[in-house]
């Protein structure tokens, strides 16, 4: 369990490696869906996290006669005396209550009391339910063995078994999401402008023509990417898997950038690509007319070459020339898979590759 819960950058590299971080990189800069790459191995851990928690009740169940009775006590016991970065011990125990870390913040506001009044309600809700179930569908008695231990459950501890069930799915998928989204964020964001033979930087000390670097916060905004076209001129890069579903994020993002950029004390003319996996569209959505007006440019990782968006686009903007911005669809996706495969992708990352 604690090897599921606590999974960082090292477990991730050594599971799925460098090669497959290349192919997934590869796959979204021609279009594909990150979601696509990544849901297997959310999939998988889900499916794995489900198994040790299952062996975890089993095991629970040897050393306490009455388990589910002392179920919400002991959780309860075991949230108030861990250390709350530690998943192992926390995120099993908020589970098995019907909770997760985000319903502890905003339903429960992390109160002691609370917590108290929560579980008495939850141990009700249960209650009922498994009455109702029993009344419509008749009694239920089933049974896990694993390895040689037997936990047995009426409906009332079926049901709490689901809903911890549900509980670490949303818990696993949205740490997933968020690391996931800020991994390839990096791959993709820097496969691309290296593709665009803009050399990479780790620093922004080391401002130069044809170069770019990536999480640049050295002005009052932030952004994912910044590249020095030519002198005195920035493309700045906000990227976000995000789709049609989150207009307000696409608005939110078109209204956060000067047109001004100051560099070693030196002004440059700057212009912000916002990326996103598809931007709303249709009659009353106005991101394209907003993108306009702030003199932004919107660019859908969705489209088939998109990357090539990105060239025309600098050149028509910042006169940036590249050969991507004239090349066939055919062209530009041998173009990426070569280019790609000059670069080693961990630089992209460099917390991933100092815990390897």
């Amino acid at each position: 369990m604690r090897r599921l819960l606590n999974f960082g950058g090292q477990e991730f590299i050594e599971r799925v490696g460098p090669e497959s971080l290349r192919a997934a990189t590869l796959h979204i800069l021609r279009g594909d869906n990150v979601r696509t790459q990544t849901e297997p191995m959310t999939r998988q851990r889900i499916a794995e996290v489900f198994g040790a928690m299952t062996k975890l009740l089993a095991n629970a169940s040897k050393r306490h006669n009455s388990l589910f009775v002392q179920l919400s006590e002991l959780s309860w016991h075991q949230l108030s005396n861990a250390t709350q970065s530690d998943r192992a011990s926390v995120w099993p125990a908020q589970w098995l209550l019907g909770i997760t870390g985000k319903s502890t913040q905003n339903v429960l506001r992390s109160e002691p009391a609370a917590f108290e009044e929560y579980t008495k309600n939850f141990e009700e809700t249960l209650t009922n339910a498994a009455e109702s179930l029993s009344s419509e569908f008749g009694i239920l008695n089933a049974q896990i063995d694993l390895d040689g231990e037997s936990v047995s459950l009426s409906w009332v501890e079926y049901l709490r078994f689901l809903t911890a069930m549900g509980c670490a799915e949303l818990a696993i998928r949205g740490s997933d999401k968020s690391r996931y989204g800020k991994l390839f964020e990096r791959l993709v964001l820097g496969g691309l402008l290296s593709s665009l033979n803009l050399d990479y930087r780790q620093s922004n000390d080391e401002l130069s023509a044809r170069s770019f670097w990536l999480s640049d916060s050295t002005d009052d905004r932030e952004c994912d990417g910044t590249a020095v076209v030519r002198p005195g001129y920035l493309a700045r890069f906000d990227i976000r898997f995000i789709g049609i579903g989150n207009p307000e994020i696409v608005r939110d993002k078109l209204s956060r950038y000067a047109r001004q950029a100051e560099r070693q004390g030196i002004s440059h003319s700057s212009i912000t690509f916002i990326i996103v996996d598809r931007y709303p569209t249709g009659p009353r959505s106005n991101s394209l007319q907003l993108a306009e007006q702030s003199g932004s440019e919107l660019i859908q990782m969705s489209m088939s070459c998109w990357p090539r968006e990105v060239a025309t686009r600098l050149h028509e903007r910042l006169g940036f020339d590249h050969p991507l911005r004239s090349m066939s669809d055919s062209d530009v996706a041998d173009y990426l898979h070569s280019s790609l495969l000059e670069l080693d992708m961990l630089d992209f990352v460099p917390r991933l590759r100092s815990e390897q």
